[in-house]
């Protein structure tokens, strides 16, 4: 909601009502985005700030989501371009006066800009925690704010996807392999028109707009081991639509060669806990809930209160606590499991299925900590 925004009745031609709301939304964070502009220029900090308006991928074409990428191909979810690409503006008074109002073709990943704040702040970005890869990101600044070359000439996108720039040409050149989703070619009115699959067929939009579950309008690039695969010169042709997998067979060879190369490092991050899964389980098992069988007590350190004086199972947010929490981080699906039941069934679950899903099992640890984790290989 907009509360007090006042949008012409005819904008342009974009007549779907999430188009209408994200122009709305658009237009209330550039209203704020100045009004912090303003208050850091009152207070004589504007020439010390560094300022970058970035996005973390591209818009969702699905239905329900008004995101358009034209001219490149897909968006969301996809790993087309318009699911990669995204603008990117980089302003403030501490950017230096020959490059602003400029344009960059550098490329870079999201997570440079980790890298590059560290840098400019005089910090270590890297992070050599156990059992965690360290920190991909390069520092760009210097190419960003002084014109060096870029210090990227590999883009390791996803398992199924690569970026290698041709160091002779200058050219980036994109390889795609198996199955791509949101593969649809859009419009700049989009998505209040209709849009076109390659073949030039018109289509409708995804059903899904979010990065997960099934792939809506998969289109297969094929299995590289077979030779197979979708290339791309980027500078040429960025709408993806020319693949040049039959004309440069030396180049999709030695980019096939590279990605299978990257992927056998490649680590997929455990992002974390569904909240129903976690909340559920709490208020069932451990807000004063037996178990006969698997939680004859309940959990003794979790509950729906915090710092409660004289409550001996209740979660203390205290020095001590944080210094040897019961409560353990979860690294691994099998922590999300807060009690003993659920712990041993999805341990079950993956036995029966591990040639189907390659999952570990869980197994739950009676100790002073009561917590699921994964069993040891």
């Amino acid at each position: 909601e907009c509360p007090g925004l006042e949008l012409p009745p005819n904008n342009g031609t974009c007549a779907l009502e999430e188009r209408i709301s994200y122009l709305a939304m658009l237009k209330v964070l550039d209203k704020q985005i100045g009004t912090i502009f303003n208050a850091v220029k009152s207070k004589g900090m504007w020439e010390r700030t560094l300022v970058v308006f970035a996005a973390d991928n591209g818009g969702g074409v699905g239905i329900g989501v008004g995101g358009n990428n034209y001219p490149l191909k897909g968006g969301k979810g996809g790993d087309w371009d318009g699911g990669f690409r995204t603008a990117a503006l980089v302003t403030g008074g501490f950017l230096p006066a020959n490059v602003r109002n400029t344009v960059s073709n550098v490329v870079l990943h999201l997570c440079d800009w980790y890298v590059t704040f560290a840098h400019l702040a005089g910090a270590n970005a890297s992070d050599p925690t156990l059992y965690v890869a360290d920190v991909d990101g390069v520092d760009v600044w210097d190419s960003l704010a002084y014109g060096a070359p870029e210090p990227r000439s590999v883009l390791h996108l996803s398992p199924k996807a690569l970026l290698q720039k041709d160091t002779s040409t200058g050219e980036w050149w994109k390889l795609l392999s198996l199955d791509i989703g949101n593969t649809l070619i859009t419009n700049p009115d989009f998505p209040s028109t209709d849009c076109a699959d390659p073949s030039g067929n018109f289509g409708c939009r995804p059903l899904n707009p979010a990065p997960f579950g099934p792939l809506p309008l998969q289109y297969d690039c094929g299995d590289l081991d077979k030779g197979h695969g979708c290339l791309f010169n980027l500078f040429q042709d960025d709408g993806e639509q020319d693949n040049k997998n039959l004309t440069e067979s030396a180049r999709l060879a030695s980019m096939t060669a590279l990605l299978v190369s990257l992927n056998e490092n490649y680590l997929e991050p455990f992002r974390g806990c569904g909240q129903t899964e976690v909340y559920c389980n709490t208020a069932t098992y451990h807000y004063g809930a037996v178990d006969d069988v698997f939680n004859p007590t309940g959990h003794p350190y979790y509950g729906s209160f915090v710092n409660v004086n004289g409550c001996d199972t209740c979660v203390a947010t205290t020095a001590e606590y944080f210094a040897n929490p019961t409560v353990i981080q979860t690294t691994h699906s099998c922590n999300c499991h807060t009690n003993e039941r659920d712990c041993v069934f999805d341990g079950l679950l993956a036995t029966i299925s591990r040639n189907l899903t390659g999952r570990s099992d869980c197994m739950w640890e009676a100790n002073a900590s009561l917590q699921c984790v994964p069993r040891p290989d």
